[in-house]
């Protein structure tokens, strides 16, 4: 029997930006969240000119930018980072006032939001690898799996993943493996159910982020789906994306790394004395 096509919505050639005049960590005088009334804020907003000039790119060209914010430290150092090279989060940002002469109008993400991205994205990618971990670790797995997340979780209105008694939390710690993959497609279902679909001329149904928020989180849902493999260079500390035929066991983004690697632990060997390198010739007539 001739199974059908499955169809799939593709994604759209979405693009994002990144301000020319940069960002900064900033405490606002007023702060106005939507449409609702100017308020006096105490809080940290990482603020842009949104009416400045900005530098248009693809996120989702950048196959392992969401393992890249996943693994941002949640500091405004960490933050300021990220969001120099790629842009505002673009979630629920907010007007921000601040104390200048001129009344200049900015936009401002707040710095509790970022850390909240930055922990769910982190757990969720944790788990992910966790799932795919070989061996995999039962261990690793059930301390994803504890209260403290449980309890994040009905904060995000996830609240069927919190375990009702002690039945379940005893199916919890025996499937932990089936647990594990309930929480992450949830987790990542949650984040992406507000994307918006659209039909386009071309008569196909496209998927389109409307914020980088957005555009990770898809990038994260269609790499699970895809079974793709992530590495991070042993040499330069970047994500790679692991070739479908390549070992998973690569630990370098390209050769140039693990030439370099190479180089340096030659160097290392020997400043601490350990004889220098000799070719199988040499090593021969010594015996």
């Amino acid at each position: 029997m001739v199974q059908p096509k499955r169809q799939t919505a593709k994604l759209i050639d979405f693009k994002w930006h990144t301000p020319e005049a940069g960002l900064s960590w900033k405490l606002p005088r007023t702060v106005c969240e939507g449409r609702g009334e100017w308020q006096s804020s105490n809080q940290r907003f990482l603020v842009w000119d949104f009416l400045g000039a900005c530098q248009l790119y693809r996120p989702l060209d950048e196959p392992t930018l969401f393992r890249v914010f996943a693994s941002t430290t949640p500091t405004e150092e960490g933050i300021l980072g990220f969001a120099s090279k790629y842009g505002p989060l673009g979630a629920r940002p907010h007007r921000v006032l601040l104390d200048e002469p001129d009344k200049t109008e900015y936009q401002g993400e707040l710095l509790e939001t970022w850390e909240a991205n930055i922990w769910w994205m982190n757990r969720a990618v944790q788990i992910w690898d966790a799932i795919n971990g070989r061996p995999r670790k039962r261990k690793l797995l059930l301390s994803l799996l504890n209260e403290r997340d449980f309890e994040r979780a009905a904060n995000l209105h996830i609240y069927d993943l919190k375990p009702s008694g002690p039945s379940e939390r005893e199916s919890v710690t025996r499937d932990p493996l089936a647990h594990a993959r309930f929480i992450l497609s949830h987790l990542v279902d949650r984040s992406i159910h507000e994307v918006p679909l659209a039909f386009g001329p071309d008569l196909h149904v496209s998927i389109g982020p409307q914020s980088l928020r957005d555009a990770l989180w898809l990038q994260l849902a269609t790499s699970i789906e895809g079974k793709k493999a992530y590495g991070r260079c042993e040499w330069c500390n970047q994500w790679f994306l692991i070739p479908p035929k390549a070992s998973d066991r690569k630990r370098f983004c390209k050769d140039s790394c693990r030439v370099m690697a190479s180089q340096h632990r030659r160097r290392v060997a020997m400043q601490r004395g350990r004889g220098r390198p000799t070719c199988r010739k040499t090593a021969r007539k010594s015996h």
